[in-house]
């Protein structure tokens, strides 16, 4: 029984322009099914199948098969269907036609159709779906709804009478097409009688997860997906951290605001010069207690902090991202939650992970000058010093 997998993938999208060449987070969208659809390890074969030859290169970089589909089979001079106007010199938008010209000349039992605008799709939801598409003609993706829903202004799943707490709604089902697979045979025999063989045979559904169901269709569910994309990064990061007000001081992410409160505020706006150094920060600073923003953008902020003896930062905790220091002179006493004190001096380099409350102070009889690295703008939970904050590790 051999089973492949399809990725279509065009040119020409108009909502959002040559979406398929689109960076998302760093890659093409296509990489990220490429990537889930290899490590379920469901398919014989997995196929790019694209009238475009830019993709070709994609496919061989991934070890799948390219297939170069005919521009007037399901393409952009598609005229496999008599009846809508969509199929004659146009962009084709109707999956059956390039889904039967893949099927008649790739030989296979089952094959599953993944879109590349659903990137969150995830191998093992791949594989789970392929084992349940072995028992049936058709499978489709579907995702479930717990909202109070209408159709023309009608209640479907709930009673205007009472209300229904969310969670006892039947949930309503609506078609995804992140991923959909059909017996092969089934299909085209649909086809061939002028039926449609989207719906064809014996039809069951798949439940697909709501994060793995978002298609991108629009900026806003682009901008949705890239932050999810980003934020699964840090996937084990979600859920971890509670605000106890017995223990939380309070919580900041101004960074100008905050520093100052420190004592060592921001006085320049230079930031993210092509080239510095060190000793040219020091001549502009010359002996005051400041910050120096060295690197301040969309990700990062990165500032030269410089403090005399006895003055640091308050006891605090940032949940979403780690931080790290360069000493460049003098000593800093580091106080960390759950741990002994220690001294960094020049060229010492400490890391704290997300979620560890610490402060630092500037000791000894020299002023002290070190690099703080971090997110821009990240959150400051300021808590009661010797206490672990509930949601720590």
């Amino acid at each position: 029984m051999k089973t492949v997998a399809v990725i279509p993938v065009a040119l020409g999208s108009k909502r959002i322009k040559d979406k398929n060449l689109l960076l998302v987070d760093g890659e093409p969208l296509i990489h990220y099914v490429l990537r889930a659809a290899i490590e379920s390890n469901a398919f014989d074969e997995i196929y790019v199948d694209s009238e475009h030859d830019v993709f070709e290169s994609i496919a061989k970089s991934h070890n799948v098969k390219f297939r170069k589909r005919p521009k007037d089979k399901g393409g952009s001079e598609c005229y496999m269907c008599n009846i809508s106007s969509n199929c004659k010199g146009t962009r084709c938008q109707i999956h059956d036609h390039y889904l039967y010209s893949f099927m008649t000349s790739i030989n296979a039992d089952y094959v599953v159709q993944i879109h590349t605008t659903s990137p969150l799709i995830t191998s093992k939801t791949i594989s789970n779906f392929v084992e349940q598409l072995h028992t049936t003609d058709t499978l489709i993706g579907v995702e479930d709804h717990k909202k109070e829903s209408l159709f023309q202004n009608l209640p479907i799943n709930f009673s205007t009478s009472v209300k229904t707490p969310t969670q006892h709604l039947t949930p309503l089902k609506t078609v995804c097409w992140a991923l959909t697979g059909w017996s092969s045979e089934t299909f085209k025999n649909t086809y061939e009688n002028d039926l449609s063989p989207t719906f064809s045979g014996k039809i069951k559904y798949f439940n697909i997860p709501k994060i793995e169901a978002l298609d991108i269709d629009t900026h806003e569910e682009l901008f949705i997906a890239e932050a999810c994309l980003n934020h699964l990064k840090r996937k084990d990061n979600v859920g971890k951290h509670y605000y106890d007000p017995e223990k939380t001081l309070g919580i900041d992410r101004n960074v100008k605001k905050l520093i100052e409160e420190d004592g060592s505020p921001i006085q320049w706006d230079v930031n993210n010069r092509r080239k510095t150094s060190i000793e040219e920060i020091k001549d502009i600073i010359k002996d005051q207690t400041s910050s120096f923003p060295v690197v301040w953008t969309d990700n990062d902020q990165v500032f030269l902090i410089q403090q005399s003896p006895g003055e640091g930062c308050r006891y605090h905790y940032h949940p979403t991202k780690d931080e790290w220091w360069v000493i460049f002179e003098g000593e800093f006493l580091y106080e960390i939650d759950g741990e002994e004190p220690f001294k960094a001096k020049k060229g010492d380099i400490i890391f704290i992970e997300k979620g560890k409350a610490h402060k630092m102070t500037c000791v000894g009889s020299e002023r002290g000058i070190r690099l703080a690295c971090g997110e821009n703008n990240f959150s400051h939970v300021y808590v009661k010093e010797n206490d672990k904050p509930f949601g720590f590790n």
